[in-house]
């Protein structure tokens, strides 16, 4: 499937390959009052009643590919996408589509430095 076949689907996300201890996320980071797990399944609520497509499409969401090297995955050859958590500031999911077009989540961005606005 193309990286843009996803579109049609509603989210499904894997944690699998998630990291934890990067630059882009401490457990602080986690203990926020912004990333309460409220929020966060509040803001997953939402995505599952959106189509991809839905969600590139509202500019809330910042939803887009990212073109940024990120040292912990360079040895990931697959292309990468970012997208904004409602209810949790500049939080920013960064994963990959798989075959089956679930969302793998590798990095929670907190304060959004992967792809920072230049």
């Amino acid at each position: 499937m193309g990286l843009g076949g996803y579109e049609k689907y509603f989210p499904s996300f894997s944690f699998k390959y998630f990291l934890t201890g990067t630059k882009y996320y401490t457990r602080e980071d986690a203990n926020s009052d912004k990333n309460s797990l409220f929020n966060f399944l509040d803001a997953m609520a939402t995505f599952s009643n959106m189509t991809w497509g839905e969600i590139k499409r509202c500019k809330n969401f910042h939803a887009h590919s990212v073109s940024e090297f990120i040292p912990e995955l360079q040895n990931l050859a697959l292309p990468l996408f970012q997208f904004k958590l409602p209810n949790h500031g500049e939080g920013r999911f960064v994963g990959y589509f798989d075959e089956d077009s679930v969302f793998c989540v590798l990095i929670y961005d907190r304060n959004h430095k992967i792809y920072a606005r230049k």
